[in-house]
């Protein structure tokens, strides 16, 4: 019974620690998703404001002319 007992608390710690590094691995992975999702964001959101200042300084040229 001891031995017994002794072989599946080493299986029990052995699956722990596999747990354990199975979950940091998801969220490391999780965190490089974000990070990238983060990196795209900002390289979309400098296109749109390269964008809407060219719009903007197209626009301040323009004249109205009422008739």
């Amino acid at each position: 019974m001891k031995k017994s007992n002794e072989e599946l608390r080493a299986q029990l710690h052995e699956l722990t620690l596999d747990s354990a590094n199975s979950q940091d691995k998801s969220k490391d992975a999780a965190a490089v998703d974000n990070d990238s999702d983060i990196i795209m964001m900002n390289n979309e959101l400098n296109v749109v404001l390269k964008e809407h200042q060219r719009l903007s300084d197209r626009f301040k040229g323009i004249n109205i002319v009422n008739d």
